[in-house]
């Protein structure tokens, strides 16, 4: 699903973003009963807070099953940090 999404947004006339992907590929993978995580990260070493500047700012999504990245490079979790995910629905 996420080498088919991969081509699909190749193919498109505008590029999708990062969280659209993620997002459009965690909805399949929902809709087929497989668990995922949707991780949003920004990159290690950034400035964030008061003090830092938001037209700086970025920030990066994947989908991860059983720890595997799904739809990127398997070292982006080394390249971003990751925001804590909480403790989900209840």
């Amino acid at each position: 699903m996420a080498y088919v999404l991969a081509v699909s947004a190749r193919l498109c006339p505008w590029k999708p973003l990062c969280l659209t992907r993620s997002l459009a590929l965690a909805r399949l993978l929902k809709k087929r009963g497989v668990s995922f995580v949707v991780r949003i990260g920004i990159p290690r070493g950034a400035a964030v807070g008061p003090g830092s500047d938001p037209a700086g700012f970025s920030a990066h999504a994947w989908v991860e099953h059983d720890g595997i990245v799904l739809n990127d490079h398997q070292d982006v979790a080394t390249r971003f940090s990751t925001f804590d995910t909480g403790p989900g629905p209840a």
